[in-house]
């Protein structure tokens, strides 16, 4: 069993570390707000996924394979990420010095609620959850019962965490090293990376609606 544990604990971490629209508004809330900035981002999106895996033991699979309801979150998804996208290059100066205007309109709790947004939206967390997760689910409850199951899918929430607060101390870190120059240099790389993640989404929604779902059939 501890090899057991140790490898959902890594399917976590692997889950959560690529680059992606999560890490990249972590990245953006951690310079503003620092530690906690960061991880509020972070438990959003870890809230996110509690919810699908509830979704999941829930039987609501069918839910979110539904082609209307998938088609639409993979639309609000995409214009979310272009929003936040849009927002890096919507400031005159990203200084240190406006710190103050900043913690005002950047507060955890925003935070906490963006993280949560673009991780119940993200296509492809949805296509994890639902897939990967969902078919490993059906896997494991042929060789272990129903706690064994619930226990390692919250190893699988544990690697998410704890790459999120490494990550979280390593903004807070750079934060607190760096000049304003290269915070604003890291911004608007993290909106541009956004505003792909969201064309890329943009081009995936379109996909799916005219040549998977039917819709215009």
């Amino acid at each position: 069993m501890s090899e057991s544990w140790f490898y959902f604990i890594f399917l976590g971490i692997t889950l959560a570390a690529p680059i992606g629209p999560i890490s990249l508004e972590m990245l953006k809330k951690g310079l503003i707000l620092g530690f906690w900035g960061a991880l509020a981002v972070g438990l959003g999106g870890l809230s996110a996924d509690f919810v699908f895996m509830g979704l999941i033991y829930g039987g609501a699979v069918a839910l979110f394979t539904n082609p209307l309801i998938h088609g639409t979150m993979m639309v609000i998804g995409a214009v979310m990420l272009l929003y936040l996208g849009y927002q890096s290059f919507n400031r005159p100066r990203f200084s240190m010095a406006i710190g103050e205007r900043d913690h005002e309109e950047v507060t955890c709790v925003k935070s906490y609620l963006i993280g949560f947004g673009i991780a119940i939206l993200n296509p492809l967390n949805i296509m994890f959850w639902f897939g990967i997760y969902g078919s490993t689910l059906s896997h494991l409850s042929i060789h272990h019962t129903n706690t064994a199951v619930l226990l390692n899918s919250f190893y699988i929430l544990l690697g998410v965490l704890i790459w999120n607060i490494l990550i979280s101390i390593l903004i807070h870190v750079l934060r607190t090293s760096i000049h304003e120059r290269a915070i604003y240099r890291i911004n608007i790389v993290a909106g541009i990376c956004l505003l792909f993640f969201g064309l890329t989404f943009t081009y995936q929604a379109f996909d799916f609606i005219y040549l998977e779902s039917g819709w215009f059939d």
